[in-house]
C-alpha cells in the first residue's frame, strides 16, 4: 500500500501560499436521501447534492500575505496541494466562503489560528501542471 507524507501539504488563497500552516482537511459530502418503499424490510438511499467544507491550522503571522487572503465573509478562490505542489502531484481547485477564523493562543506556546471554509460550487481535482 502506498502512503504519502502530509508534511509536504500547501494551501493556496487567493494566489497566496498560506505561511505557517501545520495542518488542513477537506471534507467532501453527498446530502443523501431515503428513497425506500413500504413493504421493504431494508431501506434505499440516494445522493442529491454534494458538498465540501474545508479547515485548516496555522501559527498566526500577521504579515503572511495567505493568511491575509483569509477575511470572514469573503469568498476566495483556494487550492489544496495535499502532497505539494510540484508537477505531476493531486491538486484540488474550488471557490470558498471563509466562515470562521480563531486564534488560540496560552501563556506556553505560540499563537495559533485555524479556519474553516466552506465550499462554493464543485472542488476540481486535476494535477499540478
Amino acid at each position: 500500500m502506498a502512503t504519502t507524507k502530509g508534511k509536504g501539504g500547501v494551501l493556496s488563497v487567493g494566489g497566496e501560499v498560506v505561511g505557517e500552516l501545520k495542518s488542513m482537511e477537506v471534507t467532501e459530502t453527498s446530502n443523501e436521501v431515503d428513497t425506500s418503499t413500504m413493504g421493504t424490510d431494508w431501506t434505499g438511499v440516494d445522493s442529491t447534492q454534494t458538498s465540501w467544507k474545508a479547515t485548516g491550522a496555522m501559527f498566526w503571522d500577521p504579515l503572511d500575505a495567505g493568511q491575509g487572503e483569509l477575511v470572514v465573509g469573503t469568498k476566495v478562490a483556494v487550492i489544496f496541494y495535499p502532497a505539494g505542489n510540484t508537477t505531476g502531484l493531486v491538486e484540488e481547485t474550488g471557490s470558498a466562503l471563509v466562515t470562521s477564523i480563531g486564534r488560540q493562543q496560552a501563556h506556553d506556546n505560540i499563537i495559533e489560528s485555524s479556519i474553516e471554509l466552506t465550499g462554493d460550487g464543485a472542488l476540481v481535482k486535476s494535477v499540478v501542471s
